[in-house]
């Protein structure tokens, strides 16, 4: 069985650089544009069954990955993006320009990072990630051939470290999860594994 996570399209955070976490922000045109050009990156592959997160910038990537056919999309909790609590809204750069700043150690010193008032941790992220592999996915594995879900960078990059079981200093090893971009697993035997990492399917040059 094959599974391939899809991070959502671009948003106007996304391009104004804003911690999102669990705010409902909608794609923009340009994010509407790469799922469609991932859809069509993708269009070969029979999906089984759809997964997704249910803030709306993924659920609308969903609908375009998965346009004409039928398909029903699957929302769970567990695929949202880490909150962030009190943080979400402000300015990344702001943000990691800052000495000690919470959230600069989010993105440059994972193992130190701890979260601001209302906010998630990574450790939380990654268990229920993945409790939804093992929950949702694994038992799939004699019904399906290839599963999608569509989620966010940050528990995307929980499912992909714990499988490979990276300790969280390496936690953003590896390359960079751009809008759309697709992790690909294959599965057998209750067995994930790791085949690909932020494959995309468009062109970098386009934005």
């Amino acid at each position: 069985m094959k599974i391939y996570i899809v991070r959502h399209g671009e948003t106007p955070w996304n391009k104004k650089k804003l911690i999102q976490g669990q705010q409902d922000i909608p794609l923009n045109d340009y994010g509407r544009e790469l799922a469609r050009k991932t859809g069509e990156g993708l269009k070969n592959v029979p999906f089984d069954r759809v997964f997704s997160s249910p803030l709306q910038r993924a659920y609308e990537t969903a609908q375009i990955l998965t346009e004409g056919r039928n398909l029903s999309i699957e929302t769970d909790d567990r695929l949202k993006e880490i909150k962030f609590g009190a943080a979400e809204g402000r300015s990344i750069i702001e943000a990691r320009a800052e000495k000690n700043d919470p959230i600069g150690n989010f993105f440059d010193s994972p193992a130190d990072y701890q979260p601001v008032e209302g906010g998630e941790n990574f450790h939380q992220v990654r268990e229920r990630g993945m409790e939804f592999l093992k929950e949702r996915i694994l038992p799939l594995e004699n019904q399906c051939e290839n599963i999608l879900m569509v989620a966010h960078a940050c528990i995307i990059r929980s499912i992909v470290s714990g499988i490979l079981e990276l300790p969280l200093k390496e936690f953003w090893a590896g390359p960079p999860y751009k809008n759309c971009c697709v992790a690909i697993l294959s599965c057998e035997n209750g067995i994930i594994q790791v085949e690909e990492e932020a494959k995309l399917y468009y062109e970098l040059s386009d934005k």
